[in-house]
Order: structure tokens, then sequence, then C-alpha cells
């Protein structure tokens, strides 16, 4: 198996978990970031068994409005620049311009120490990874 580098990856295998190698290459990026996010890809048909097996109430659940810009040849997405909208409940908003790939090592500790300031680690099973900082 190769060893995949922060912002490099590898293509995905089959829908199992991180391997043992897979979570060695996420040392590096991982232990340079400030927290941990956790997502999931989730089929469609599989939404609502999704949601009632981890015990979120789909009526309670906050609902969100995801907007990503980009342009028509999308120049900015292949330079590793995304730029995203997000309307909460209440009118509330945020913008956050992300840049990816980048090594968490090689950015300004003064940066990483901003509270404005993000890395994060993206990883599904057979080893693809990307950080990214916003």
């Amino acid at each position: 198996m190769a060893t995949a580098t922060p912002g490099k990856s590898r293509a995905p295998t089959a829908a199992q978990g991180l391997s043992a190698d897979d979570m060695k290459d996420l040392l590096h990026p991982v232990k340079n970031a400030k927290s941990i996010e956790l997502k999931a890809s989730v089929p469609m048909g599989q939404h609502q068994h999704m949601v009632l097996s981890i015990g979120l109430d789909p009526v309670e659940a906050l609902i969100r409005h995801v907007h990503l810009f980009d342009t028509a040849d999308q120049a900015p997405n292949r330079a590793g620049l995304s730029v995203r909208a997000r309307r909460r409940p209440g009118g509330r908003a945020d913008t956050v311009i992300r840049l990816r790939p980048v090594d968490p090592a090689m950015i300004d500790a003064e940066l990483k120490r901003s509270e404005a300031f993000k890395v994060e680690v993206d990883a599904m099973p057979g080893g693809f990874f990307v950080c990214s900082a916003s």
C-alpha cells in the first residue's frame, strides 16, 4: 500500500473502515489540526435510517442552505479554492474560503493560533485524505 502525504490522495476502495496503514498516514496532518470533525456520505435511500440510527430527530434537526461558488470553467476549484456561503435558521449566515491541499506543518504558527483560521482533514476508507485551510 502506498503511503499518502498531506494533500495527496489514493482512490477509495471498498466502503469499509480506515485501515491501520490509513490511520498511520493520518497522524501527520491530524497532529497539526486544532480539531477533528466527523462527516459521513450517506446514499439518498439510507438518509432516514442513518438519521434514526445515530439518534437524531429529523424534526428537530437544523436545516442549512449551502451554496458553493465556482466559475463556468471551474478554474478556482482546479486551483484548490472553494468558496461556500451558508445560511442557518434565524437568518444567520457565514462564508468560508477554503484552500486545499495544504500541509498543516507548513502553516505559520501565528496564523494557526487565530480563532478565525481552521485546518481540516478529510479522510475516507482506502486512504483518500486531503488537508484544507479556511
